[in-house]
Order: structure tokens, then C-alpha cells, then sequence
């Protein structure tokens, strides 16, 4: 919902739930979610269950399936590889400006 930038209303009507019950959520009134309200969400989010639940980053639906692979890949790097990687990227778009 943050990520998305939306309010608890504008989740409500997207997923088709009571404001109520995305409070409750939120307010973790709720330590469980019914599966069909899970879904709901899910849906409604435009994310997978295992994003919902936090179990991957969201990556927004509207780019390319080869830009998604691409971010987990880059995700699952460990810290020194991400300094060599940011060098390789700088060196591309210098040498871009070329």
C-alpha cells in the first residue's frame, strides 16, 4: 500500500473489502488474514501472495518480464558484489555518453 503510494480507501475499493477490514490489517487487529481476503488483496494490489505476506520485494507489473528477472537477480547479490556491479553500471553509461 505505501509502495503504491494508496490510501486505505483506495485499497478497499481496488480489492473489493470493507475500509474496516484494511484498518483492522493495518492495525494488526488481525495476527491472521482469511486466505480469501488474502487473495483479495493480492488482486487487488496487482502483487503476489508472496509479496503480500513480504516474502519478496515488490516490483511494479508494468515493466518488462526481463527487467524483473533482472532486479531479483540483482537482489540476491551479496554486498561486495553490488560495488563491483554499480562500477560496471557507471562504466556503461559513461561509456553510453561516448
Amino acid at each position: 500500500m505505501k509502495q503504491k503510494n494508496l490510501s486505505i480507501p483506495e485499497v478497499a475499493r481496488l480489492s473489493g473489502l470493507p475500509d474496516s477490514t484494511i484498518r483492522s490489517i493495518i492495525s494488526r487487529k488481525n495476527k491472521t488474514v482469511a486466505l480469501e481476503v488474502a487473495f483479495k488483496l493480492a488482486k487487488g494490489l496487482n502483487v503476489s501472495l508472496r509479496e503480500l505476506n513480504g516474502e519478496e520485494n515488490i516490483i511494479p507489473v508494468d515493466i518488462s518480464l526481463e527487467r524483473k528477472r533482472l532486479i531479483r537477480e540483482v537482489q540476491a547479490l551479496p554486498e561486495e558484489k553490488l560495488s563491483a556491479l554499480s562500477a560496471f553500471i557507471k562504466f556503461l553509461k559513461e561509456a553510453k555518453q561516448d
